[in-house]
């Protein structure tokens, strides 16, 4: 090769050479630009600074598409903010990439059901946690998943199904809330259709369920009062005191009032002192039993019973109000008496009517929310 061949080829070489090196830097610097992107919305995230860290990662991933946990948290971003379709067409998209591993594609169909489910549209969230199940079948977000969106549409047979399936709920845990889908499902297919002897064949299955479930004792004596066997009715809610005597005071005004009907009023002092036998400081069933002297006329029995309540809780402010209901009707002073009777019966009315998870208000005894299906959240447990 001749000397100026030699000399005309260095020149080329060493622009090549050069503009790889720059070519290389370039690459560097927008690198570190992106990844100083990608960490600048991290700590938005971290600081709920939404807004902010959706345009981080959104300028992020227009450099750097291959990133999926950057587009996984922008979708969820988006759904932070109010914007779950947006999440949903985000996150969708990424199950068409090539070459997705098993946990990657489980871990987008997680954050894709999240997305329907705050969309509330809960078939098509199921339908993807079902579709996960069949990724990794013991997957236990996806049971749990299941299992909330079952509660979400009421149908209790197949939230029953799968509470079974979730481990990190108790033996004891598990048959209480069996018990009260039971219960609710004969509500929502009898009970409120007016077929009460169905209702309460299903409510006997919810005893056998779990026999210290008090939830179908309550509503076998309230089915048996629609079909106006009332005799039948005082037995069911004399079980479902002897089942849980604490909350006793939820069939007071209509047991009452039943016994009355049937000409058995002087049963109601038994009925009282049965429940104080196993739980002699049950404040509601004290001043129950002293307003059932009061109805007698027998004020010394009632004073003296008021006396002692408010000996032994000083602080509670039913008891004091109803020693002062009696003691204003022993001195006859009747307008009194009636202004103390009614704030009586106001704070003797039972902690039931707010759900403790989303505030939803209801009328009437329930076991599980109608609005967001949560058990137990109308009673202090």
């Amino acid at each position: 090769m001749s000397n100026i061949v030699i000399i005309g080829i260095i020149p080329v070489v060493i622009i090549i050479y050069l503009f790889m090196i720059y070519t290389s830097r370039q690459k560097e610097l927008k690198l570190k630009r992106t990844d100083s992107l990608y960490t600048v919305g991290l700590n938005q995230m971290l600081h709920k600074e939404y807004l902010q860290a959706i345009e981080s990662f959104q300028k992020y991933v227009k450099e750097n598409t291959e990133n999926i946990d950057a587009y996984i948290k922008l979708g969820n971003l988006l759904r932070k903010t109010g914007k779950a379709q947006n999440a949903v067409n985000i996150h969708s998209n990424l199950l068409f990439r090539q070459h997705l591993t098993k946990e990657q594609k489980t871990s987008i169909m997680m954050h894709i059901c999240e997305d329907y489910y705050d969309l509330k549209n809960y078939q098509k969230s199921l339908s993807v946690a079902l579709d996960i199940l069949k990724l990794e079948k013991k997957q236990p977000w996806a049971i749990e998943m299941i299992w909330k969106l079952y509660k979400e549409m009421k149908e209790w047979e197949k939230a029953s199904d799968f509470l079974n399936k979730f481990s990190s709920l108790n033996k004891k845990q598990k048959s209480r809330l069996l018990s009260i889908y039971k219960v609710q499902d004969g509500i929502d297919q009898y009970y409120n259709n007016g077929k009460y002897h169905e209702a309460r064949l299903t409510f006997r299955k919810a005893i056998k369920l779990d026999p210290s479930c008090e939830a179908p004792y309550y509503y076998i004596g309230a089915s048996y009062i629609k079909d106006n066997r009332e005799n039948d009715a005082v037995e069911w809610w004399t079980k479902f005191v002897e089942t849980c005597p604490e909350k006793a005071y939820l069939v007071f005004p209509r047991l009452k009032k039943t016994l009355f009907n049937l000409g058995r009023f002087e049963e109601i002092h038994s009925f009282f002192k049965n429940i104080l036998k196993k739980d002699p400081e049950n404040i509601e069933t004290n001043i129950a039993l002293a307003e059932f002297f009061e109805s007698k006329g027998d004020m010394g029995e009632a004073l003296s019973l008021s006396h002692q309540l408010v000996d032994k809780h000083p602080d509670n402010i039913k008891a004091k109000i109803a020693l002062v209901k009696f003691l204003t009707a022993v001195d006859d002073s009747r307008e009194a008496n009636d202004v103390l009777k009614k704030l009586l019966n106001e704070i003797q009315q039972p902690n039931i009517s707010k759900c403790s998870v989303c505030g939803h208000c209801e009328s009437d005894v329930v076991w599980i929310c109608s609005k967001c299906g949560e058990p137990d959240t109308y009673f202090n447990l």
